[in-house]
């Protein structure tokens, strides 16, 4: 990579806000589990469901910050409000986890 390149590359991360909207990948992550949760819930494994929570909080936490859309910035805002969301703002395990959704699967899973 060259340095007009690294330039680039260091002026979009470091922007107020996204120039990529809507084709960056906080717009395809939003889009992606939306039809997940929506259409194809299988009974996932806890790493997955954790997958999927930190996903959708990396997310709406860049949306919320930096989209340009003012409508779309607003909902994740709306949405980083619920309390669902705290222990990730902490940094903790997700929720599935701390409320021992893990421990209920496996038992659930013995024969």
């Amino acid at each position: 990579m060259n340095d007009e390149d690294q330039e680039r590359i260091s002026k979009l991360l470091h922007a107020k806000r996204c120039a990529l909207w809507p084709h960056c990948g906080c717009h395809s992550t939003l889009v992606h589990w939306q039809n997940k949760l929506t259409n194809d819930y299988k009974g996932w494994s806890p790493e997955q469901l954790q997958w999927a929570e930190t996903s959708i909080f990396i997310t709406l936490s860049c949306v919320a910050n930096r989209c340009p859309n003012r409508k779309i910035k607003t909902w994740a805002m709306m949405q980083l409000l619920n309390p669902w969301w705290d222990g990730q703002k902490r940094g903790e395990k997700t929720n599935l986890l701390r409320n021992g959704g893990d421990e209920r699967q496996r038992k659930q899973a013995q024969p």
